[in-house]
């Protein structure tokens, strides 16, 4: 059978390079839907826990809120472990799950025992997950800064509030819809707020408390419906629009009479406009600025990701109509008055991406170019060198097979398969040149040397296969970078090896078609040359 394999490469070769350049287009057409994504993320599975408890010590964030979380999560299934953090007014609880555990059915238990302990932490607070996102979620930040001259909307240049308020409204929200991203966090500015003041004295003339206060600030800024009238077979909706629209209206919310006269909060009260109080800022280059981090879903592509952040972010900042109505541009009180710079971890993975594309190609031409040393001809140089791009389709197919991106890992195990490609051509051809040069014709040649040769090529495909497979079925730390190299390196070498019987031969047949040619004249000179035979 193999006899006959070799016969079919060397009489149908132009057939077999026909199929070989099928394959070849179908491993650029896998390359082109191949995800990229440089640094594989070896984040553990795990959800975090964050609890706000205003005013209370670490001591007794760790008492009442951190120990009672802990062991409420304690004996999860696929538990591996949990660690926690207690620090003023915050408790952090991170639950570490095995690997391959599904991420929305961790959290799903994490919900379950959060609900049945609610009762037992103090009032008021209440557990909250992070995202679902990882270590390296992080993939695009960007600062949002006011341009120089550029004034605000009552014609003083813009603040920190300004800035904070763009971002948490108009820029957060576009960025929230964009396919990938779980969260988008802020820092630096400040979150503007309307603060009440009340005048301890004038409340005790009154005769009101803070509490009443409290509760005149509720009552008066919600909407109330009343029902409908139906007249002439028209439906009427009733309601009462109460909710405060600026702040005016907090200062005329009436908290009760006295005398018949009523008291407003201006009365025992000063209102104004105020910012939190933030424990941190965000700086670029000397200046404050607002700093936004945008964090992928866990599973996502980081650089489809930021990608796409990036389209989103040239939308929020140079909109298609700026160009076209420029008086309208001019009046908007956000968009050209600010800017933005983008970093993150995209750019990391933009530089790592780009020097795996000139190191790449650099080993496989140092690698041709000891082919070339070694035989010392270009032909048969370029002839052991087929089985590089045959093992490449392979390895990018494997890829594709198994959902793995591409990384800098299997950039790697690239590279180190078309070292490990080159063997089967090395031997083969080598010992088809040796029987060219004992005499050896050229069909003779090339299926005897093929078939000498066949068993150890397969031998040293097998043996460098299997010593791959254990990294590719690898589970736990360190599982991420080792399964795309070895996927590369066993995919690759089998494609070249299950190649090797179809396409060295045929390529070697028609390099030395010329050798055979005048071999083939010269067996013809001989005979006409031989004188008849005598009778």
């Amino acid at each position: 059978m193999i006899e006959r394999i070799l016969r079919f490469s060397t009489t149908q070769r132009w057939l077999v390079l026909f199929g070989v350049a099928l394959i070849a287009a179908l491993g650029i057409q896998n390359y082109e839907v191949l995800p990229i994504d440089a640094v594989p993320d070896i984040t553990n599975v795990q959800v975090q826990i964050n609890t706000q408890g205003r005013g209370f010590s670490p001591l007794e964030i760790e008492q009442r809120i951190t120990f009672p979380i802990e062991t409420a999560l304690s004996g999860l299934p696929r538990l591996d472990h949990t660690r926690s953090l207690s620090r003023y007014g915050l408790s952090q609880v991170t639950i570490v799950f095995k690997d391959r555990t599904d991420i929305y059915f961790a959290r799903n238990l994490i919900a379950q025992r959060i609900q049945q302990i609610k009762g037992q932490l103090p009032e008021g607070i209440s557990p909250e997950m992070g995202p679902i996102s990882t270590g390296l979620g992080a993939v695009y930040m960007y600062t949002v800064e006011a341009k120089k001259g550029a004034l605000n909307e009552q014609g003083i240049p813009y603040t920190a509030s300004d800035l904070r308020t763009i971002q948490e409204w108009v820029i957060k929200p576009q960025l929230r819809t964009v396919p990938g991203v779980n969260e988008v966090n802020t820092i630096g500015g400040f979150e503007k707020q309307y603060q009440v003041a009340p005048f301890p004295d004038t409340l005790l003339a009154y005769g009101f408390s803070f509490d009443d206060v409290i509760e005149g600030l509720t009552k008066n800024n919600a909407n109330m419906g009343a029902g409908y009238i139906e007249r002439n077979g028209e439906q009427y909706l009733v309601r009462t629009p109460g909710q405060v629209a600026n702040i005016e209206d907090i200062r005329n919310i009436v908290l009760g009479n006295r005398n018949g006269v009523p008291v407003r909060i201006r009365d025992v009260a000063e209102v104004s406009e105020g910012t939190e109080l933030r424990s941190g800022a965000a700086t670029l280059n000397g200046e404050e600025v607002v700093l936004g981090t945008t964090f992928m879903l866990m599973g996502e592509n980081s650089r489809s990701v930021s990608q796409r952040v990036a389209e989103r972010m040239k939308e929020i900042s140079h909109p298609s109509w700026l160009k076209r109505s420029r008086k309208f541009a001019m009046a908007s009180r956000y968009l050209p008055a600010t800017g933005w710079r983008g970093a993150g971890n995209s750019s990391s993975s933009f530089s790592a991406t780009n020097r795996l594309k000139v190191v790449v190609p650099l080993a496989l031409l140092l690698i041709f170019l000891l082919l070339f040393v070694s035989f010392g001809t270009v032909k048969d140089a370029l002839l052991v060198y087929t089985g590089v791009p045959l093992a490449l389709t392979g390895g990018i197919a494997a890829l594709c097979l198994r959902g793995i991106p591409l990384s800098i890992s299997a950039g790697v195990g690239f590279i180190a398969l078309s070292g490990v490609a080159v063997l089967n051509g090395v031997v083969m051809i080598s010992f088809i040149n040796r029987l060219r040069q004992e005499g050896t014709p050229l069909e003779d040649a090339i299926r005897q040397g093929s078939l000498t040769r066949l068993r150890p090529v397969l031998m040293t495909a097998l043996v460098a296969s299997l010593g791959f497979v254990p990294m590719a079925l690898a589970t736990g730390r360190g599982a991420e970078v080792q399964r795309p190299l070895a996927t590369v390196v066993i995919g690759g070498i089998i494609s070249s090896t299950a190649l090797t019987l179809f396409v060295p031969p045929a390529i070697y047949r028609i390099f030395h078609r010329s050798e055979e040619e005048s071999e083939a004249k010269q067996t013809t000179d001989k005979t006409r040359t031989q004188p008849a035979p005598t009778i």
